[in-house]
This record gives structure tokens, C-alpha cells and sequence, in this order.
């Protein structure tokens, strides 16, 4: 079961200090997760590993993409966690070029354990990681997950489907305008349905493949990053494209 508040845990970082000197001027210091979450609306995402595939072509660097506009709608600090040592994040962070993200290292897995997210992942030889998942907290409540499905031991793969940087912010750019229900569905391509109106406005964005709307018989399409409304009372029709697609979608 997820907890409701971030575990307490302490990290081990590793911080520059140039008064050491030399060419490796950096010390150990602890932060504890009241440190990093008190006072502060942080996103988090967990990833299974530094230089791995997935994390390193789509997870990370989305989140880093998308730093600036996290920051417009009031978050503090967006963090990347993995089960991984200090020096390892930071080699990692180095090689893709991150500025903005911060790098947390969970080395003893402590925080991963008490949120209920540490698999074992020994089939591949990576030993325990953290499962893929997103996480908006205030002040040190969670608010929000957007965890991969099915978690569990030794998968073949995790890809990125709901908890990449897209879904988050989609989730947070609907709260932010006052819409609540806030749901993830990732649906199959499909022909366009039967009509029918809500008694409630609809807004959804689009973060991946491709959503078609109908009304008056006149079709748009939204992709990835678009968002699409339906007010109250509409009579409508959806498809879905050919590739699927995946939409957060809120009501109010």
C-alpha cells in the first residue's frame, strides 16, 4: 500500500565544496526527506536504473524538457530518484546533460522500500531497484502517483506509459484550472462511437497518439501536447487512432 506522507528516510549525497581543492572537490553530506519535501510542492519520478535504456532515451530527459513549465505551475523542485549510489546519479546526470532536475541517489533503497515500490529485478542481475512511477507532494503529503501497471518482480521491461514528465503535467495543468476526477487512460485505436453529452465540461490532454473528437459530423484530431474540451451539453463522438492513444482527462 502507498503511504500518504513521503517515508522519512535519510539520503547520502555527495555536495562541492572548493575549499577541499583538487580535482574532485566534493564531500558526503545527509539530507533527510524533510530536508528536500517540507514546505515545498515537489514531483518526483523513480526510475528502475541510471543508463538504462527507457530512463535514459524518454523518462529523464522528458523531465528535464519540461522543467521550466513544472516551475510556472508552482512546483518547487522536480526530482529524479533511483536505486543507485551518489556517484553513479551524478555520472549519469552528467552524461545526459541535466541542469535543472535534481539527482537524488536512494543507494539503500530506504524510501523505495517504504513506498511499497522496490521489486527485485535479479533475473537481469540489477538486484533490487525501484519501480517506474511519478509523485506530486506538498509539504511532505502525496497527492498524487502515476505508477506503471502491474507491479512486480523480475519484468522483462518497464516501459514509460503513465508516469513519464506528459502525464504529470497534464495532471497538474488541469488542477490547475479547477478540474477534478482527473484520470489516465491509455486506449486502443477504435472507430468512432456512439453520440453522446456529459453533464459536466470535459477537458483532456492528449500524451501520445492521436484523439479525435466529433461534432456537427466535423472531426479534430489532437496529438501529443494538445488539449481538447467539451463543455457540458455537447453532443460528441470519439475515435481513437490508428496507434492508440493515451489522455488525462478531467471534469468539472
Amino acid at each position: 500500500m502507498t503511504p500518504t506522507d513521503v517515508p522519512d528516510v535519510t539520503f547520502h549525497i555527495r555536495v562541492r565544496n572548493e575549499a577541499l581543492g583538487g580535482p574532485n572537490p566534493f564531500e558526503w553530506k545527509s539530507v533527510t526527506s524533510r530536508d528536500i519535501f517540507a514546505g515545498k510542492r515537489i514531483v518526483l519520478f523513480a526510475l528502475p536504473g541510471a543508463f538504462t535504456p527507457a530512463c535514459s532515451d524518454s523518462h529523464l530527459p522528458g523531465y528535464e524538457r519540461y522543467y521550466d513549465e513544472f516551475r510556472q505551475l508552482g512546483i518547487d523542485d522536480v526530482i529524479c530518484l533511483s536505486v543507485n549510489d551518489a556517484f553513479v546519479m551524478f555520472q549519469w546526470g552528467k552524461s545526459q546533460n541535466i541542469s535543472k532536475l535534481s539527482m537524488l541517489p536512494d543507494g539503500n533503497a530506504d524510501f523505495t522500500r517504504r513506498m511499497g515500490m522496490l521489486v527485485d529485478r535479479s533475473s537481469n542481475g540489477m538486484a533490487l531497484r525501484s519501480w517506474r512511477y511519478s509523485m506530486l507532494a506538498d509539504d511532505g503529503k502525496i497527492r498524487q502517483i502515476f505508477a506503471e501497471p502491474d507491479i512486480r518482480d523480475n519484468p522483462q521491461g518497464v516501459g514509460v506509459t503513465v508516469s513519464g514528465a506528459e502525464t504529470m503535467l497534464a495532471y497538474l495543468q488541469l488542477t490547475s484550472s479547477g478540474y477534478g476526477q482527473i484520470e489516465t487512460k491509455s486506449l486502443d485505436p477504435r472507430p468512432v462511437n456512439a453520440e453522446h453529452a456529459h453533464e459536466y465540461d470535459i477537458r483532456g490532454i492528449v500524451t501520445a497518439g492521436t484523439f479525435i473528437v466529433w461534432q456537427d459530423n466535423k472531426p479534430a484530431s489532437y496529438r501529443p501536447g494538445e488539449v481538447f474540451a467539451v463543455p457540458a451539453g455537447t453532443r460528441h463522438s470519439e475515435q481513437v487512432g490508428p496507434d492508440g492513444a493515451r489522455v488525462v482527462v478531467g471534469r468539472k
